[in-house]
């Protein structure tokens, strides 16, 4: 539930506003981060169009992403509303996956329902998403820090520590070739010993 003034300078945007949850279904915007600190996070070329569309198709309207009404989402509008999100990414997802194997999908509503192709998932996990893509693409722990809004690097160590063990692989072959040559050869003088 970003501000419609989100400012766009040299390829940033400004993290300076938050939403904390006033009681058991509103929300509402507070000054700063959750940790206090404002940031700007460089964004990649093909977001800033996305989000220059969002800007103009919010109608003047404080908020862009609101209820339809246009006032800030509820606790309970906000779970309705992200979860019709997660039904439609699963239904693209089905339609492809139908398509890919020459089969007609079934239509959205269909009273038999359409199998569950992607898991659920939480906006926060969207964040290890986006952490995990900095790590891939080589941005260091202390760049990838900022960029998370993180309060030490040490958080995104232990991300990047937990990430290099996941996926990882270790070159071995210096190994294999070790194994196939120089242990076959010390085999043979080991049986000739018995």
């Amino acid at each position: 539930m970003a501000r419609r003034n989100i400012p766009i300078l040299n390829k940033k945007i400004a993290v300076i506003k938050s939403v904390e949850r006033v009681d058991s279904n509103n929300f509402r915007v507070k000054g700063h981060t959750k940790n206090g600190k404002d940031r700007y996070i460089t964004i990649p070329d093909n977001i800033i169009p996305l989000i220059k569309l969002e800007k103009f198709q919010s109608n003047g309207k404080k908020l862009i992403f609101t209820q339809k009404c246009g006032k800030m989402h509820t606790v309970g509008s906000w779970q309705s509303t992200w979860e019709s999100y997660q039904n439609t990414l699963n239904y693209e997802y089905y339609c492809q996956q139908m398509r890919n194997v020459g089969r007609v999908p079934k239509p959205y509503n269909s009273p038999t329902g359409i199998p569950q192709f992607l898991q659920h998932f939480t906006p926060h996990q969207l964040r290890h998403t986006y952490c995990t893509m900095l790590y891939h693409a080589g941005v260091d722990a202390l760049r990838a820090s900022k960029l998370m809004g993180h309060s030490n690097v040490q958080i995104t160590l232990d991300i990047y520590t937990h990430l290099e063990q996941k996926y990882r692989t270790i070159d071995i072959s210096p190994f294999n070739n070790y194994v196939r040559n120089d242990v076959a050869n010390l085999v043979i003088p080991m049986t000739n010993m018995a």
